[in-house]
């Protein structure tokens, strides 16, 4: 990620001055608290060039309904600023990205049993659908709550490369 920001000379950092970093917790794949601790650690404590700007925000996107190492990871630290569920999945064929569920994340699987993340939940993938033109690749479907403006936590250019 940094060497991108370096290398496209008209990137920048995030107006909002918040730039979360997913962590991408797959439903066949386990994550140990101390794994999870330490990524996090060194993401949140991230001094951007050493000019004590800490804009990187650790954050997991998992399935929380069917991951008990995802809960774990939430029970075992306070470091993840924000979650992206990828369930439930709605039906794709009545799903699209210009016309996508009333929003919906998993609040029942959100609560993991240690600690409510409801109120966290920045993303939701609702859907994923192979791409008309190359159905060989799925695409994500995913949506923000009202009010959760996206170009306030990416890298944006200012210009033309």
């Amino acid at each position: 990620m940094l060497s991108a920001w370096e290398n496209v000379t008209p990137m920048q950092l995030p107006s909002g001055g918040v730039l979360y970093c997913w962590f991408d917790l797959e439903s066949s794949y386990n994550l140990g608290a101390s794994y999870w601790s330490g990524w996090a650690n060194y993401i949140n404590g991230y001094d951007w060039h050493g000019n004590g700007i800490y804009p990187l925000y650790a954050s997991l996107y998992a399935n929380f309904c069917n991951s008990t190492s995802a809960c774990t990871v939430v029970a075992a630290s306070g470091f993840c600023f924000a979650y992206w569920p990828d369930e439930p999945q709605t039906d794709a064929s009545h799903a699209s990205l210009s016309n996508p569920p009333t929003w919906a994340p998993p609040y029942g699987c959100g609560h993991c049993g240690y600690q409510d993340i409801s109120s966290q939940i920045v993303l939701w993938q609702y859907a994923i659908q192979g791409l008309q033109y190359a159905t060989k690749y799925e695409v994500d479907m995913d949506k923000a709550p009202s009010g959760v403006t996206f170009s306030d936590h990416c890298f944006y250019l200012d210009a033309r490369p």
